[in-house]
């Protein structure tokens, strides 16, 4: 019987991607706290920004993605039946201590946006949000410990032959990772020369 297990690589990627927007939304936060020029002022309460649906991963794209991907693991790498009961059991102990962990991260940072969002002067909110933003640097380490742990304990169910294709599979996605960045870098740059084009306003010419 095959189970459609989501290996130990895409539950690192998909935990990633949680963990970092709680950091990305407190880093949004911040720079919305605009400072000012008198400390003793007090700011209008700023509102919230927009969400945008471009701002966040889409949940059931991502969960397609991460079965084919975990299909394609399985395939290539032969997973026997007991690897994958094995992977299965340590995928359960995994998630139940970083779902802890990352609900632990999002109250944090709730709490420091909403310190940020009464609008008081940004000095302040760097003193109420300083305990907060301990708490996260060190749930961020420990989101990272667990993480290195679920890749080893996933390494050790396999075999060497395993290993040296599982290494093939992390070049792979490597340089696809690269493309796509560099892709995007020259989209940029596109995008750019396109907006300075049409931000150049023609002279008119004059007649003689």
């Amino acid at each position: 019987m095959k189970k459609n297990i989501l290996t130990a690589t895409m539950l690192s990627m998909a935990v990633l991607l949680s963990t970092s927007n709680v950091f990305a939304a407190e880093s949004e936060t911040q720079q919305n706290a605009q400072p000012l020029k008198n400390p003793n002022m007090q700011a209008h309460p700023m509102k919230r920004p927009p969400h945008h649906k471009g701002m966040r991963p889409d949940k059931k794209a991502f969960e397609e993605h991460a079965k084919k991907f975990d299909q394609m693991l399985t395939d290539r790498l032969k997973l026997t039946e007991d690897q994958q009961k094995t992977i299965e059991k340590n995928r359960k102990k995994f998630r139940k201590e970083m779902d802890k962990v990352v609900s632990d991260m999002q109250k944090e940072q709730k709490k420091i946006r909403d310190v940020y969002m009464t609008g008081i002067p940004p000095y302040q909110a760097n003193l109420r949000t300083s305990a907060s933003k301990a708490k996260l640097a060190v749930l961020k380490q420990k989101a990272d410990t667990l993480r290195d742990e679920n890749r080893k304990n996933f390494e050790k169910v396999l075999t060497p032959e395993q290993k040296a294709e599982f290494e093939k599979i992390k070049q792979e996605m490597k340089q696809k990772r690269d493309e796509m960045h560099q892709k995007r870098i020259e989209a940029r740059k596109n995008r750019q020369l396109n907006n300075d084009a049409q931000n150049v306003t023609p002279q008119n010419s004059k007649k003689p």
